[in-house]
């Protein structure tokens, strides 16, 4: 048994482990966000890119527990947070995101990086909304995926929801709803 299967609901699942999948229905649920991203490719291609390569990670991490591509799958949800907080010259929030980047990397929950930097960049990005109502619908989306992922890692017997592989789905869309309502 791998430890990250161990938080994972699918391991208990009749699919783990299918055809030498560990997680089949995870990782085709990043195939799927990936498609959707492609089909909204048409601008913000940089942060779409992102995404991609956060999904690819996943893909990888969900389907072998390759040690590797679990590690840079968290880091990848991390890094373009940081990035865009450099980028714009938002020297003290990537400081304080910094600092709370290695306390989740000793807790083993760099996507917790990934959730208070969405809220600065969505602060100081608020006076570029271009569409807020898609911007309002991809919050929610985002806030709804966050929880069903907690709830997955809380209730992990409850398997046939499949409520992590709802999470790259629902967040993939979130965020490509946000990105596109925001001017860059």
């Amino acid at each position: 048994d791998h430890y990250w299967g161990k938080e994972m609901s699918e391991t208990r699942s009749i699919t783990y482990n299918l055809y030498g999948i560990k997680e089949p229905i995870n990782t085709l649920s990043c195939i799927v966000a990936i498609v959707y991203v492609l089909y909204n490719y048409e601008k913000n291609k940089i942060l779409k890119n992102l995404i991609i390569l956060n999904l690819v990670f996943a893909i990888i991490a969900h389907s072998t527990y390759n040690d590797i591509a679990i590690k840079l799958d968290g880091l990848s949800l991390a890094l373009p947070i940081l990035a865009i907080c450099y980028y714009y010259k938002w020297y003290k929030e990537l400081f304080v995101l910094c600092l709370f980047f290695l306390f989740c990397l000793k807790i083993e929950r760099e996507g917790l990086v990934m959730i208070v930097g969405l809220i600065i960049i969505f602060y100081n990005k608020k006076n570029d909304i271009i569409n807020k109502n898609n911007f309002k619908k991809g919050c929610i989306l985002c806030i709804i995926s966050f929880i069903l992922r907690l709830l997955d890692e809380a209730y992990p017997d409850y398997w046939w929801f499949y409520l992590h592989s709802v999470w790259h789905i629902l967040m993939t869309i979130g965020l490509v709803m946000i990105i596109d309502s925001i001017k860059w």
